[in-house]
């Protein structure tokens, strides 16, 4: 287990998801949870991930050093009637970043 913050997080969901276990949304990781409750009507997550800075506020949260390098990923997941249902800003040291890419090769 990771012992010091990695990541601050600005989170929108809506209410109708929230209010079906506001408990466990309020202590667990949101995005497995909401698969479960959302009982497959879930349509598409768009993610977008972009190389930046830490400003002050961020820096301090994470206790990194001001402009150290940070991800910052945004999610975006909406229903079947696409309807946005979760929006997330997350910023992530960039010490902790990982990008993994697998390509096949045509041939």
């Amino acid at each position: 287990a990771y012992d010091e913050p990695y990541c601050v997080n600005d989170v929108y969901l809506a209410n109708d998801y929230y209010n079906r276990d506001p408990e466990t949304f309020d202590r667990q990781m949101i995005i497995p949870h909401l698969t479960k409750v959302s009982r497959a009507k879930l349509k598409r997550m768009k993610q977008s991930v972009r190389i930046t800075s830490a400003d002050l506020t961020v820096a301090r949260y994470m206790g990194i050093p001001v402009n150290a390098p940070v991800a910052e990923v945004r999610r975006l997941i909406t229903n079947r009637k696409d309807e946005i249902v979760f929006y997330s800003t997350g910023l992530y040291r960039g010490d902790l970043v990982v990008f993994n890419t697998t390509i096949d090769v045509p041939g």
